[in-house]
């Protein structure tokens, strides 16, 4: 089972549903290339509770990761 990710510089987006019910993922790693992620992209993600995701990049989390406890670290160039 998978439980951590980092994802590779130059991915532009992260699908809807991408990592839906990945229930032993713990952490993700977004590079600043991402601009869009899907909704429900980390749904059910019931073991995620660390994401770093590029500061500012996104103005609303909400749908990505509904259902999913984490602490969200905002990285700051």
């Amino acid at each position: 089972d998978i439980t951590e990710i980092n994802l590779p510089d130059g991915l532009d987006s992260i699908e809807d549903e991408t990592f839906m019910n990945c229930y032993d993922l713990t952490s993700i790693t977004i590079p600043d290339s991402v601009t869009k992620i899907g909704e429900s992209a980390f749904s059910h993600c019931e073991s995620l509770n660390s994401i770093s995701i590029p500061f500012l990049k996104f103005g609303m989390i909400t749908k990505f990761f509904l259902y999913s406890l984490m602490m969200v670290v905002f990285l700051v160039d």
